[in-house]
């Protein structure tokens, strides 16, 4: 008899989705739902592109020329020299650039077993 219940409760609400479905209204809201998502896709594609589009524009620029700094953020002609670290490692040496030459790979020691005594 219970097994039954969930079989039943299933075909009343596919029934019911089914009869939803049929009515204009629903069409109609689907497929302004689906407009809706479709303009907004393409206006977030829209800005993605202007973004890579400006992004392009800086890193094509020569290697020599300084970067620009953008509208807004800083004063025309103002430049800005690199921190210097401070704290107590302020002298530590730099790290070179890379990640230097591949380490060597430690051979792993075997666990050891331990037998248990044969009877």
């Amino acid at each position: 008899m219970f097994p039954l219940f969930p079989f039943f409760t299933g075909l009343l609400a596919g029934t019911v989705a089914v009869n939803l479905w049929r009515r204009d209204e629903t069409k109609a809201g689907v497929m302004k739902a689906r407009e809706g998502l479709r303009s907004a896709t393409a206006k977030g594609l829209g800005s993605i592109e202007a973004a890579a589009g400006q992004l392009r524009g800086r890193l094509e620029e020569a290697p020599g020329t300084p970067p620009q700094p953008a509208q807004g953020t800083a004063e025309a002609g103002a430049t800005s020299a690199p921190a210097q670290p401070s704290g107590p490692h302020a002298d530590a040496p730099r790290p070179t650039e890379g990640p230097g030459p591949p380490r060597k790979a430690t051979p792993r020691k075997r666990a050891l077993r331990k037998s248990s005594p044969s009877p």
